[in-house]
């Protein structure tokens, strides 16, 4: 946030801004500018070519109680996520 002052005071009176910034922050700036501002979609393939899923469509959720569906392939079915849930322990 400093550099980011230290620039803009560059910008208007190179007197007062001290000119070891200048560079770093161009560089900065430069960078920012180049970074794509959406990330890229990862293309889906058919479930029966899914690495991730291994053709099921389905995958275990991130606690391993249940499935939900594969988020790297796409299915012609919907899938019953609720049906493989394991039940609670209430001991």
């Amino acid at each position: 946030m400093w550099e980011l002052i230290v620039f803009i005071l560059s910008l208007i009176n190179p007197a007062i801004a001290p000119t070891d910034y200048v560079g770093p922050v161009a560089a900065e700036v430069a960078y920012a500018a180049a970074m794509p501002t959406t990330t890229p979609v990862k293309p889906k393939v058919p479930t029966s070519e899914c690495k991730n899923c291994k053709g099921t469509g389905r995958v275990r959720t991130g606690d391993g109680l249940g499935w939900t569906k594969c988020p790297d392939c796409e299915s012609d079915i919907e899938l019953d996520t609720t049906s493989d849930v394991l039940p609670i322990i209430t001991d």
